[in-house]
């Protein structure tokens, strides 16, 4: 009995430039029932941009005999392409939008917007693709160019629009809007967006909302910040006192410590899953170098109130460089932070 069409296997393996048709034959040819290898090759058109052929291809896998798994699927299909049929009957536009989705990752930007602005601009375009097109731009606008007010002014329009918007464009034009909202400081505005529509709830019950992320996110930042602030200013709190200070030999017994549960660490993470210890090394250099200027900071006599403090800014300098390189190689998603 041959295997399945592995779909995501066939289109991983083609170049982005390959041509869609002999992808599409290739499929066509496998060794599989009929019914499974027109549907295969329907999937493939669509990702390759060419739902005329698509069409024809689900039409195919629904009207062969035996395709019952496949009809549902294959009506659901054509439903959706010809809703997005252009005044004139074809799918220029369509597929236009598709093509720019499909690329957009291997050229400039700016090219592929300028695309489905122009896009925008024709006449006669079917009304599901130019939703589909708006708020391709709103998402990119947010998610790509960092520009929350043209990610705003987009999903809004779409937002208003809502009524008359398929159940996952209006979803995702929610989101869109809501992050949008977020971003520019209006958070209660935000909420009441969100509370339109459903969101995601993580497995276990905990409810990710679009606009909860991006308070967490502004949260991260406001803390890598504050973080980098005092080990910036930690480090160069200790490396003046020591510059200042009347030396005597200073002894750096604490490296030992700092090597010792450095290479525990690193061996720990590394044996928990392959990668996991990459920031020791940062975390240890860090350290090291954090506490060679507080070991020369506290080298000469000092008022034991001064000998506090300097302890304590290099405690939360050490604190502070930690959570900095924890937060630079991304191994913070483990605690929840």
């Amino acid at each position: 009995m041959a295997a399945p069409i592995d779909v995501d296997a066939i289109l991983d393996a083609a170049a982005i430039d390959a041509d869609p048709d002999m992808l599409i034959d290739a499929t066509l040819a496998a060794e599989a029932p009929p019914r499974e290898r027109f549907a295969a090759a329907a999937r493939v058109a669509e990702a390759r941009a060419r739902p005329g052929r698509a069409i024809d291809l689900w039409k195919q896998a629904r009207d062969t005999p035996g395709a019952a798994i496949f009809g549902s699927t294959a009506r659901e299909r054509i439903a959706f392409l010809e809703a997005r049929r252009d005044a004139d009957g074809s799918l220029d536009g369509w597929q236009a939008l598709e093509e720019v989705r499909r690329l957009y990752r291997h050229r400039p930007l700016d090219t592929s917007r300028d695309d489905v602005i122009a896009l925008l601009g024709r006449e006669g375009i079917a009304e599901a693709t130019g939703w589909e097109a708006r708020l391709w731009l709103a998402r990119t606008a947010l998610v790509d160019r960092k520009d929350p007010q043209e990610a705003h002014d987009l999903a809004k329009g779409l937002w208003d629009d809502r009524d008359r918007l398929p159940d996952w464009v209006r979803q995702r034009a929610g989101i869109t809007y809501a992050r949008s909202l977020a971003r520019l400081g209006r958070w209660q505005d935000a909420f009441a967006v969100e509370a339109l529509f459903a969101v995601p709830t993580a497995p276990g019950g905990e409810r990710l909302t679009p606009v909860g992320e991006e308070q967490r996110a502004v949260l991260r930042l406001a803390r890598r910040q504050a973080a980098v602030g005092v080990a910036g200013l930690g480090a160069a709190a200790l490396v003046g006192a020591a510059l200042v200070a009347r030396r005597r030999p200073p002894r750096p017994d604490g490296l030992v410590a700092i090597l010792v549960v450095s290479a525990l660490a690193w061996a720990l993470a590394e044996g928990w899953e392959a990668g996991a210890g990459r920031a020791v090394p940062a975390l240890a250099a860090a350290w090291t170098a954090l506490h060679l200027a507080s070991v020369a900071a506290l080298a000469a006599p000092r008022p034991v109130w001064a000998a506090a403090l300097l302890r304590a800014v290099a405690a939360a300098a050490t604190l502070g460089a930690g959570y900095a390189i924890l937060d630079a190689y991304e191994q913070l998603e483990w605690m929840g932070w």
